[in-house]
């Protein structure tokens, strides 16, 4: 463990968690100001499947999954959903929020124009899940969950390419997972319909979901080429 604590404070210089930020953020989370806005008119077709949690709680599991079955077509982590609340929380301007919103339902049948849903797993959606709930009232949040302490000891030992300013001290990495569960349990109290706890064990529910064939073909799931971390 000494190896990982010298690394993580190595890290930690360029990317120094900032509690201030922090706070901002949850104190906009907490006013959500997207509810001024008018969710658009609900598209016909294609919808959107957004699997949030912390990171290594197995949405790359989920995602591929259902990425086999010919319903789902797994997108990957996109970065839309962020840029459109950075760009609300910045100025203000619902307009331009809500032709985001239009081109980002429109985004999923240019990728998939055969799948019933599209897969967006950028776990760091959670932070937006209330905003895309509202946004996009016929989309579902999948929540996964992974044991506290294996999901904050996996993060941990991951090096990760991306910046995660809040996995470089055990601390505060266990206060930010209390704050995910904080955060997504306030967002199923408001919209509960929308947004769905997924242990890993549970996934076949998911995929029976409007009686779609839960033969995902799971057992298949070794002879796929992307690797899971």
């Amino acid at each position: 463990m000494q190896h990982y604590d010298a690394a993580h404070r190595i890290i930690a210089v360029s990317q120094p968690f900032s509690e201030e930020g922090h706070h901002q953020l949850d104190t906009r989370i907490c006013r959500r100001p997207w509810l001024q806005l008018a969710p658009p008119a609900p598209r016909d077709g294609l919808q959107w499947i957004f699997i949030v949690g912390m990171p290594r709680s197995g949405t790359t599991l989920l995602e591929r999954i259902l990425d086999m079955h010919p319903a789902f077509h797994g997108a990957g982590e996109l970065h839309d959903m962020a840029m459109v609340a950075q760009r609300y929380y910045a100025t203000g301007n619902g307009e331009a929020v809500l032709q985001a919103c239009d081109a980002f339902g429109r985004k999923g049948s240019n990728l998939t124009p055969r799948a019933a849903w599209c897969i967006d797993k950028m776990p760091h959606n959670f932070v937006h899940a209330g905003m895309i709930l509202h946004l996009f009232p016929p989309a579902r949040v999948i929540w996964c969950r992974r044991d506290p302490m294996d999901n904050c000891t996996s993060i941990y030992r991951q090096h990760f390419r991306g910046i995660h300013p809040y996995a470089h001290d055990l601390g505060t990495l266990g206060r930010y997972f209390r704050w995910h569960e904080e955060v997504m349990e306030g967002t199923g109290r408001i919209i509960p319909s929308g947004c769905w706890r997924c242990p890993m064990r549970r996934w076949r529910m998911i995929c029976r979901y409007r009686d779609r064939p839960a033969a995902v073909a799971g057992q298949r799931l070794g002879s796929s080429l992307r690797p899971v971390l």
